[in-house]
């Protein structure tokens, strides 16, 4: 993520339709702000881009809040409306921090008129409901619970591989990166 980026991530976070559930929830700080606050608590960070027009912003992952003693991190995620191919990049992304770092689950926290976005992911068993804070968030005139989901790194195999990408176990075997005999 480069600076050059950050307009572009102002303008994906502050957007109507990612304003509510994403990092300031409704508010819209001015841009000097939310440029001092990119790397509030983040582990790792990446801009989304398309191969094809890599200066275009597609997406924004982040892993924030990480206890690497308790092997846990959140993750969070904002894709620009119509974005194709967006979903691949936060694959990616979670591959990543199960390569990395030792983390036996990342956390994601959703409204619960937002969990659209993940229904087939939680009926699948990939992301599994660990909490539920009721009536905690004030959107729309009315108050929503919050869930929190969480994805195992053994579930997390199981998705990457059906991805068409490799598993993020470290006991996974990878012949080439064996050295030659």
């Amino acid at each position: 993520m480069a600076p050059e980026h950050h307009r572009a991530l102002f303008a994906l976070a502050t957007a109507h339709e990612h304003q509510y559930r994403w990092r300031f929830r409704g508010a819209v700080p001015p841009f000097e702000v939310f440029e001092r606050t990119l790397h509030h608590h983040a582990l790792a960070q990446f801009v989304i881009a398309p191969c094809r027009r890599p200066e275009a912003v597609a997406g924004h992952v982040l892993a924030y809040d990480a206890s690497l003693q308790d092997g846990t991190c959140y993750l969070g995620a904002v894709l620009a409306p119509g974005a194709t191919g967006a979903l691949e990049g936060v694959i990616l992304f979670i591959r990543f921090l199960f390569a990395h770092w030792p983390f036996r689950k990342l956390y994601l926290r959703s409204p619960v008129f937002a969990v659209g976005d993940y229904v087939s992911a939680i009926r699948n068993g990939i992301l599994h409901v660990e909490g539920r804070l009721r009536d905690h968030i004030f959107y729309g005139g009315r108050t929503w619970d919050e869930l929190t989901l969480a994805l195992y790194r053994e579930h997390a195999d199981e998705w990457l591989a059906s991805h068409h990408l490799h598993p993020v176990s470290p006991e996974a075997h990878d012949p080439d990166l064996e050295p030659a005999s």
